[in-house]
């Protein structure tokens, strides 16, 4: 899009102006120049710049960090509490916790990891929403403090978001 304005400019000139066509071919020259030269430079100062582009790698690692001090900050505040409480002031069953902490991949010491269905289903989704609200809370924190990329910051609210839509399955 470059010179186009200027050489639309000129060729908007009406016919009897004087020196119409010099001014039409100096427009086009100008704008061919600048797109060339431009162009042609553009990738030697990039280089000599050092500019570099998003490193998917570097961002892949960077989203799983993110989400490893998530769910370090769920288990931590939520899982590891001895005085977790659910919200009507009862304890969580301990298979339960059990079972939560396993899908978490933290596993209690010496835990079976093969616990029968628990019949009290409904502590379940009120735990996973306990750790969801941290992990909510610590990408608030990671966010505030310009620990992450934003690009990074996004992706790992848009993991929790979906993950908020699932919990109903559990």
């Amino acid at each position: 899009m470059r010179g186009v304005v200027t050489l639309a400019a000129a060729q908007s000139l009406p016919m009897d102006f004087p020196y119409r066509s010099q001014l039409v071919l100096i427009a086009f020259v100008v704008a061919l120049v600048t797109l060339v030269v431009q162009g042609g430079t553009l990738p030697l100062l990039i280089r000599v710049l050092g500019i570099r582009g998003t490193d998917e790698e570097a961002a892949r690692r960077e989203l799983s960090l993110l989400i490893a001090e998530l769910q370090e900050a769920a288990i931590g505040q939520v899982l590891d509490n001895p005085e977790l409480r659910r919200r009507d002031g009862g304890r969580f069953d301990a298979e339960v916790l059990e079972e939560v902490r396993e899908r978490f991949g933290r596993p209690l010491p010496g835990s079976s990891g093969g616990a029968a269905p628990d019949p009290r289903t409904a502590q379940r989704p009120e735990l996973v929403q306990l750790l969801a609200e941290v992990q909510q809370d610590a990408l608030d924190e990671a966010r505030s403090l310009g620990a992450y990329d934003s690009g990074t910051i996004a992706r790992a609210q848009k993991l929790l978001d979906a993950g908020s839509l699932r919990r109903g399955g559990l």
